[in-house]
């Protein structure tokens, strides 16, 4: 769960933005988790990728200009 908290923190913000006012760290997990079994053709990929595009495909950030 570490390794997961860290590349949000890392990302968030810039490459993805999470709701991160109603979402935890168990539930992260559990998206991790659940994506790692449902799409099993991504796991010869990097950790930090398959979290990366997991995270930006739920997760776009606003396009710049644009309100929330």
């Amino acid at each position: 769960m570490g390794y997961v908290a860290g590349a949000i923190d890392m990302g968030d913000g810039v490459i993805f933005c999470s709701p991160s006012n109603t979402v935890t760290i168990g539930q992260v997990r559990d998206m991790v988790q659940g994506y790692l079994e449902t799409t099993p053709s991504i796991r010869h990929m990097s950790a930090d990728a398959i979290i990366i595009d997991l995270f930006k495909r739920l997760w776009p950030c606003p396009k710049r200009g644009t309100t929330l």
